[in-house]
């Protein structure tokens, strides 16, 4: 494995070649590139491009952790084709062929690449290639650790090297130890999540800039009065493991005028509503925390400025998807961490609210980059500021949970909304099998729901369940989860929502809801994941470190597995 050759661009695409340091470890070894080597105004560095991975009708594969979902690509004939990945949930990836099995942590700037792979005449690669999008501000070199793994060593071998490796450099502890000390975490294993939006206006916005004039009315579909009716219904179904999250509780609901958050939303009940309804929640057993968001902005905010907003390198506002509020603006997380991360979460717990605390979006994007000169941050800086807000957040409600599973954000996300973001779709030319890699890193680390297509595992498709089961999830019930009003938009819950705006619809939640969590079994949690294989077509095998397993069966057919018969789109779980 030679991995030397290093080629970088300028702004004009003119070329210069770097020279690699090599250092060798006690598991493999290290490529260096320092800072001092790279030029001013370096564009993009391509790492070992031109380095064959492995060749068609060969034994192996390579390790792919995509944000839509972690997957191998087999070194299998096919036509040339060639994809850049620039969102994965993890720094690392993987080759295994009949001569050596490797797998790469980028430690330097591990959130500042791409990820190039592809195959051409029959010769598959894959590289990182770094991004500088601040020219000079070199805020550290390249580098990418290779942990070296024995020939007959698979997937699940790469992720237990991976675990090891982030539970030695991030400081991270075990769930079962960190739940024995927070009663707030111990309550969030033993049971499921359940979030419920309760007000939002309409999406796609038919006003992009909104003003207290113009504003589209809010829609007001869970109330305060209606939540305490669902928690009491589910009480009286002697369901206790019930850990609820609040949606669009705040001003104008869910993505209604952040930053701004108070006054509580009055359509539902206002400020005295909400704290009476927290308590009421609270008695019965259930714990109750919420939804915030500090990377949001819209002009309609009573606290909106500019002087906060992102700016891009022409000094123009960064602006980004449409939502309740009309037209987003991205918050500089040196801003959002300066002006709005103390006093929001304070005032935010004042209402009753505890228990995993939600910052939305955090944990599913790459870390940002601001090119205000009052507020320069890049990504190295911005990871640092998201991570203080998940601390800030388990300081002041017990813990912290947000929308995905990047690993940037490992060392203080205690549950992660969905890990991966299109377990049941179709994936690209290179995808051939998804595997919970992530899962087999995190599982007994992090909580996770595995995507957000089985959010509300327990009702639509088998399949929602099936892979819940298999991924070792905690299942994310979500009333209300399909709110965009436009055909293909929504993302969330395949098929199938809760909702409770008629009587039977209501039941039919209750029912979902209370399914799941009579299933969960949180004994689980608390266990590394060690192994995943397929036993047969449609039939998976999942293996925790204590010999428990569960199997589970896609087919429409039963099957016979692990000395069991497995009924049709079914499961079991083998607990040691």
């Amino acid at each position: 494995m030679a991995f030397e050759n290093a080629w970088a661009t300028g702004p004009n695409n003119e070329g210069y070649r770097l020279k690699t340091e090599k250092v060798l470890n006690d598991d493999g070894f290290t490529v260096k590139i320092g800072k001092n080597r790279i030029k001013e105004n370096t564009k993009q560095i391509d790492l070992f491009r031109g380095q064959t991975a492995g060749r068609a009708g060969e034994r192996g594969f390579m390790l792919i952790p995509h944000v839509h979902s972690c997957f191998l690509t087999e070194f299998r004939p096919r036509a040339d084709c060639e994809y850049v990945y620039d969102r994965y949930t993890m720094p690392v990836y993987g080759v295994k062929n009949e001569e050596s099995c490797y797998l790469a942590v980028v430690c330097g700037r591990p959130f500042d690449y791409e990820l190039v792979c592809g195959v051409k005449d029959g010769s598959y690669y894959i590289y990182p290639r770094f991004k500088f999008g601040f020219g000079a501000d070199l805020y550290e070199g390249i580098e990418i650790r290779f942990i070296v793994l024995d020939s007959t060593a698979g997937y699940a071998d790469m992720a237990a090297a991976y675990r090891a490796y982030v539970m030695g450099t991030k400081g991270l502890k075990r769930l079962d130890e960190r739940a024995a000390e927070n009663p707030a975490l111990k309550r969030a294993v033993e049971s499921i999540n359940v979030r419920i939006r309760m007000a939002w206006k309409p999406v796609p916005p038919p006003v992009l800039e909104q003003t207290e004039q113009n504003e589209p009315d809010v829609i007001a579909a869970v109330d305060f009065d209606m939540f305490l009716k669902i928690a009491a219904r589910l009480k009286s179904e002697g369901i206790d493991n019930i850990d609820f999250c609040l949606v669009g509780w705040n001003a104008k609901g869910h993505d209604g005028r952040y930053p701004q958050l108070f006054p509580v939303e009055e359509s539902l009940g206002g400020t005295e509503g909400l704290k009476r309804t927290v308590s009421a929640a609270v008695q019965m057993g259930y714990t109750v925390n919420c939804h915030s968001n500090l990377t949001d902005a819209y002009r309609i905010a009573d606290c909106f400025d500019e002087e906060y907003i992102i700016k891009n390198p022409d000094g123009t506002l960064r602006k980004d998807a449409c939502w309740s509020g009309g037209q987003m603006y991205q918050l500089c997380p040196k801003r959002a961490y300066e002006r709005f991360l103390e006093p929001s979460l304070s005032e935010i717990r004042k209402l009753g609210f505890y228990g995993m605390h939600y910052i939305d979006v955090l944990s599913i994007i790459m870390p940002r980059e601001c090119y205000d000169k009052n507020h320069t941050v890049n990504r190295g800086q911005c990871i640092w500021y998201f991570n203080e807000m998940l601390k800030k957040a388990r300081e002041i409600f017990g813990g912290a949970s947000s929308e995905g599973g990047m690993d940037y954000l490992a060392a203080n996300l205690d549950f992660a909304l969905y890990s991966s973001f299109n377990l049941l779709g179709a994936g690209d030319r290179l995808c051939d099998h998804k595997i919970p890699f992530w899962q087999l890193v995190y599982h007994g680390i992090i909580l996770s729901n595995p995507s957000p297509d089985v959010i509300n595992c327990t009702c639509g498709s088998p399949a929602k369940l099936l892979k819940t089961i298999e991924y070792g999830g905690r299942p994310a019930m979500y009333y209300y989860s399909r709110f965009v009003q436009k055909e293909g938009a929504n993302w969330m819950s395949a098929g199938a929502d809760l909702t409770c705006g008629t009587e039977e619809n209501f039941e039919r939640g209750i029912s979902a809801v209370a399914r799941a969590a009579r299933m969960y079994q949180s004994r689980l949690q608390y266990l590394y994941m060690t192994g995943h294989e397929q036993l047969q077509p449609g039939v998976f095998k999942t293996i925790y470190e204590d010999g428990s397993f569960s199997v589970v069966n896609y087919n429409d057919h039963p099957v016979f597995a692990e000395g069991r018969n497995i009924p049709a789109l079914d499961y079991a779980i083998v607990t040691a």
